[in-house]
């Protein structure tokens, strides 16, 4: 193993083999020693050199979460196939309904079981960043949990995040180097940065573009701008209610949205906001028709007071 304390405040191990009998049996084959380790030890010399620079582009910090999740995946594969990864495969197949078979399956499980690990560690920190925009507390990968509100993601994370899965895979140093990164994020800064707003929902992008850029191209993750989204919602809505007769366009009831590719949720989270504001409307006119429909009711009662009020005064 080389790389311990590089660098002033660093703590980082690279291990090429894990004892010295199995050093002595690699480096009989150079070649395929440097082959197996050419991508993640430069990304290592790398992130220990940039270990003190400052960190406030979204670009840059994906490029580190990018990496650290890459030098996840090939703990994962070098692992093997133990006993925590069939059960985190039988977690992820009973929670996202398939079953990953023959090689790709398997590629694409291994890639979506550390993508959810990172990402999952990411949104909580987005999320747990707003609730401390100021001071001095650290953020903490193991309490990323309690941030994550979507159930499916909160489920598949807490099943990953366990000890017992990731000491046995090596990831526990990997997501400490993960949070230390994301601790010394310029976080106001990287909010303006973000071209496209919602960090959770805008991140991935650029996330899996830096981690495996092959895979995006193959699951078609492009972004779409919001420009874009909210004119084809508003179009579908105006279309609902114009064409087919449902006046509450996707506020009905009997409206039912289905978006197969939905990626980061973008359509759908426009589609709430459209059915928000198509409810605030309603709302908004049945307080101005209740308050029309009390005025005359109200006015009726103070004449009616009125009239009373001297026969009151006569009687005393």
């Amino acid at each position: 193993m080389i790389g311990t304390e590089i660098l002033d405040g660093w703590d980082a191990l690279y291990r090429v083999a894990a004892s010295e009998e199995s050093f002595a049996e690699a480096i009989g084959r150079p070649r395929a020693l440097a082959e197996r380790h050419s991508p993640t030890f430069d990304e290592f010399i790398q992130r220990g050199l940039l270990h003190n620079a400052p960190l406030a582009a979204p670009s840059d910090l994906a490029h580190f979460l990018a990496s650290f999740a890459r030098e996840a995946k090939a703990r994962v594969e070098l692992a093997g196939d133990v006993p925590a990864i069939r059960d985190l495969r039988v977690a992820f197949s009973q929670a996202l309904a398939m079953t990953f078979q023959d090689e790709d399956g398997e590629r694409f499980f291994r890639s979506s079981l550390v993508q959810t690990l990172f990402y999952g560690v990411f949104s909580g920190w987005v999320l747990w960043r707003r609730q401390q925009p100021v001071g001095d507390e650290v953020f903490r990968w193991q309490e990323a949990i309690w941030t994550l509100r979507v159930p499916m993601i909160n489920v598949l994370y807490a099943q990953i995040a366990q000890p017992a899965a990731l000491e046995p895979l090596g990831l526990v140093e990997v997501l400490n180097w993960t949070a230390d990164t994301l601790n010394r994020v310029d976080y106001a800064e990287f909010s303006r940065q973000l071209e496209h707003g919602d960090a959770v929902q805008y991140f991935y992008e650029p996330f899996l573009q830096e981690f495996d850029p092959d895979l995006r191209k193959e699951l078609g993750v492009w972004y779409t701008p919001r420009e874009v989204v909210r004119y084809m919602v508003e179009r579908i809505d105006q279309t609902l209610r114009s064409e087919l007769g449902i006046q509450d366009g996707f506020a009905d009831e009997r409206v039912i949205v289905l978006d197969p590719c939905c990626g980061t949720g973008a359509f759908l989270v426009e589609v709430l906001h459209r059915i928000d504001a198509t409810l605030r409307c309603y709302f908004k006119n049945l307080m101005l028709r209740s308050r029309k429909m009390s005025e005359p009711l109200f006015s009726l009662q103070m004449r009616l007071l009125g009239g009373h009020l001297p026969l009151a005064r006569s009687n005393s």
